[in-house]
């Protein structure tokens, strides 16, 4: 005599990506602002720079920058040519030195820029706002994105007449993009035009994927007969 084998139940899935975002206020902001020099003589381009750079290093000091929250990220040195009657010839030289300078208060910004040009500061290059810490935005954020989820997998097991498990059977948090949020594109600055800047608020999102089981009716039942009595 053959043993008898019930037939499995078939599981089906619904799976749903699900998002949400969080806004905060950035409490760090950082700023890439230098000089760029030219001159027929390399020496005193490079003179010219350093004096400006150092200049723009002092001021940031002076209004209570660390001295580690500076750095030097850009420092290049190119020859400038001229095309004459079709002959490329050398008429000088662009020293650049661009520095970046951190800060946790975000209201210093544009007294920071407004330093730098005073002393001499000619290439703004970006002002970023960001958070020294974003762990509890992006964990708030990451609840509501299961949350999201939740809620369109019970959606559409309503529509097609179905019963959803509570628990879902698979969880997978999805890759994004936090970055730090650019309030200036690159400009050359100009003295004596103040720099207002706006730090508005940053952006965390997140995403997950989740994936439910979902029987029919008659597949329910049956689950529920096979469930062992305690």
């Amino acid at each position: 005599m053959k043993p008898a084998f019930t037939k499995p139940v078939n599981k089906r899935l619904i799976t749903v990506n699900g998002s949400a975002v969080i806004t905060a206020p950035p409490d760090r902001v950082n700023i890439q602002a230098g000089a760029i020099t030219e001159d027929v003589s390399l020496e005193q381009a490079q003179r010219e720079n350093a004096d400006i750079i150092a200049a723009v290093t002092q001021s940031f000091l002076e209004l209570g920058i660390a001295e580690e929250n500076i750095q030097t990220i850009q420092l290049t040195v190119l020859p400038m040519y001229e095309f004459v009657d079709n002959v490329q010839v050398l008429r000088g030289y662009q020293v650049t030195h661009l520095l970046e300078v951190s800060s946790d208060d975000i209201e210093a910004a544009g007294l920071l820029v407004d330093a730098a040009v005073s002393q001499g500061a000619n290439y703004i290059s970006s002002i970023n706002f960001s958070l020294a810490d974003q762990t509890p935005y992006y964990l708030e954020a990451l609840s509501l994105a299961m949350s999201n989820a939740s809620e369109k997998a019970a959606i559409l097991a309503d529509t097609i007449q179905v019963t959803l498990s509570r628990i879902p059977n698979h969880v997978r948090e999805l890759p994004v993009g936090i970055s730090p949020f650019p309030r200036q594109g690159m400009f050359m600055a100009q003295e004596g035009v103040p720099t207002p800047v706006q730090p508005g608020l940053l952006q965390i999102p997140a995403s997950v994927e989740a994936s439910y089981t979902y029987f029919n009716q008659g597949e329910q039942n049956i689950l529920q007969r096979k469930s062992p009595r305690v």
